[in-house]
C-alpha cells in the first residue's frame, strides 16, 4: 500500500523554494475544499428548500397560482393541476415522478 512507503520530513530541513512549492501547494487544496463546501451548503439549502415545499403540498393547494422556474433566473406564471404527484431531481439532469408519500420518505432518508 501507498501508506507503507511514506516517510517523515523534517521540515526545518528543506530549503525555502521547497517550502514555498508546499505552501502554494497547501493552499491551493484548502480553496478547492472551501469551494467543495460551498458547494455542498448550496445543495443542502436547495434540498432544504425542496423538502419543504413537499411538505406543505396538500389537496387544499390545487388550482393555486405559482411562479414556475424554468432558469434560475426566469419564472412563468402557472397553476398547480395535481398535487398527488411530484418530480424530484434526482442528479445529473435526471428525475423522478413520485407520489407525495414516497417523495417524503425520499427526503428524510
Amino acid at each position: 500500500m501507498a501508506a507503507e512507503n511514506v516517510q517523515a520530513v523534517d521540515l526545518a530541513q528543506l530549503p525555502v523554494p521547497q517550502l514555498n512549492q508546499l505552501r502554494a501547494q497547501f493552499e491551493e487544496e484548502e480553496q478547492m475544499l472551501t469551494q467543495s463546501l460551498a458547494q455542498l451548503k448550496g445543495v443542502q439549502s436547495r434540498f432544504m428548500e425542496s423538502q419543504e415545499s413537499v411538505l406543505k403540498l396538500s389537496k387544499k393547494t390545487t388550482g393555486k397560482d405559482i411562479l414556475v422556474p424554468l432558469t434560475s433566473s426566469m419564472y412563468v406564471p402557472g397553476q398547480l393541476s395535481n398535487v398527488e404527484q411530484v418530480l424530484i431531481d434526482i442528479g445529473t439532469g435526471y428525475h423522478v415522478k413520485m407520489s407525495i408519500g414516497d417523495a417524503k420518505g425520499t427526503s428524510q432518508e
